[in-house]
């Protein structure tokens, strides 16, 4: 199966959120085709064996990017 997943909170910080994402992304990707959906091109190698979708950069405003997606 494919899933996106918007992983903009693991780009922004390490606490919270992005660790429940990271662990999310960690799991997910043993059986799954993940889709890690980024503002900006990600050096994380948790992102390694996934895909990166970038954001186009008119779409930086948080607002705008939960809209988009």
């Amino acid at each position: 199966m494919k899933i996106a997943i918007i992983a903009d909170s693991i780009d922004r910080n390490s606490a919270g959120i992005s660790q429940y994402t990271r662990r999310l992304i960690e799991h997910m990707k043993q059986k799954h085709t993940v889709i890690a959906i980024h503002l900006r091109k990600s050096t994380d190698p948790l992102f390694r064996g996934t895909t990166e979708l970038i954001i186009p950069r008119i779409f930086h405003s948080p607002g705008l990017v939960r809209l988009y997606v």
